[in-house]
């Protein structure tokens, strides 16, 4: 089975739109039939973008990713991309904002890799709409992210208590265990990051990433929220990951990884804030090649790499040029074969 994705948002900020959030469902399966299907194998990961970013994907998917009229040097959209673009939305016949709240009730769960507001802010503003018929809607975490969320957002101050209304599911996974989700259809495990190191405590920062399975086919994607590299702070949670879906790489089932890429490549003393450039992000994956080459050649040749999270450059050039070109400069000099595409919001594909 092969995976669609579409972009909702892949932005790191510091525009308060178009912020990560990743629509997931079999590439198989179109969205009409995911609109008749009692129980749809379609969920989310992240929230940082949602019911405008969807309505105008549904209304005209086909016009350039707004984010890119910002600059004035940005390349069409198929010169960011290593994969083919498609267009789920064509399928579905009727006025937009009608199809974007049969979409959005659809969406059987969010995985959020931590609570961070360019990570969930669309999906609490958006709660309302995304209910639908069921009782409510489940979202998956860290302890420390459902904490986060209940106490800090859903209190009834910052926003409605919407766990206490009935209206939300606060599930915290365990870390290397896997857990189903939308009703069996996928099964997932999280794995814990760094991401930074908290001001005022100096304790590290929790984000995660998400290992998805098919249940039916055993396919795979993996998804982080943002990280840092373990070079940085040397705690090698990275290198967890790593060794956990090496096998995965070997036998073919891991379709796509997602990472992120915040900024280009920067002097080594500039303060990161628990985020990669692109030197950092070959570099981790120089680590996964160094596990796999004893057991195959060229181990992550074509491998695809899904690069999102960039933040925008108010200096006016457009940062995904820099990066992708500086991942390619990087990938074809580590010789790793690597197929990298630079997330948009609001483009999907097909992994």
């Amino acid at each position: 089975m092969s995976f669609e994705l579409s972009f909702l948002g892949c932005s790191g900020g510091p525009v308060e739109t178009s912020n990560c959030a990743i629509l997931v469902k079999p590439a198989q399966i179109p969205y009409s039939d995911i609109l008749t299907l009692p129980d749809a194998p379609f969920f989310m990961i992240d929230g940082g973008a949602g019911l405008l970013l969807l309505a105008e994907l549904i209304a005209d998917e086909e016009k350039q990713p707004k984010l890119l009229l910002l600059y004035e040097d940005s390349l069409l959209v198929e010169r960011y991309m290593n994969v083919k673009r498609t267009f789920p939305f064509r399928t579905l016949k009727g006025p937009a904002i009608a199809l974007l709240a049969a979409v959005l009730a659809k969406v059987a769960g969010a995985l959020i890799t931590h609570p961070h507001a360019d990570h969930v802010l669309a999906i609490v503003l958006n709660l309302p709409g995304m209910v639908g018929k069921r009782a409510s809607l489940p979202l998956y975490g860290s302890q420390f992210t459902m904490d986060t969320l209940q106490n800090h957002i859903f209190n009834g101050h910052v926003w409605p208590d919407m766990v206490l209304l009935g209206v939300l599911e606060l599930n915290s996974l365990s870390s290397k265990v896997p857990t189903d989700i939308c009703n069996n259809a996928f099964s997932v495990i999280r794995f814990d990051l760094s991401h930074g190191i908290i001001h005022d405590t100096k304790e590290t920062y929790e984000s995660l990433a998400y290992l998805v399975t098919c249940s039916q086919s055993h396919s795979k994607i993996l998804a982080f929220g943002d990280f840092e590299a373990d070079s940085v702070l040397g705690l090698h949670k990275n290198l967890l990951i790593w060794k956990h879906v090496a096998p995965f790489v070997i036998d073919g089932s891991l379709k796509c990884i997602i990472l992120e890429c915040s900024m280009h490549s920067v002097a080594p003393d500039t303060q990161l804030y628990g985020h990669l450039t692109p030197r950092h992000l070959i570099e981790e994956l120089e680590i996964l090649n160094e596990i796999l080459k004893t057991m195959k050649i060229d181990p992550l040749q074509d491998l695809h790499i899904v690069v999102t999270h960039v933040k925008e450059n108010i200096e006016g050039q457009d940062p995904r040029r820099r990066i992708q070109k500086e991942l390619n400069e990087l990938n074809d000099a580590s010789g790793l074969g690597l197929r990298i595409t630079m997330a948009l919001s609001g483009v999907s594909m097909v992994v």
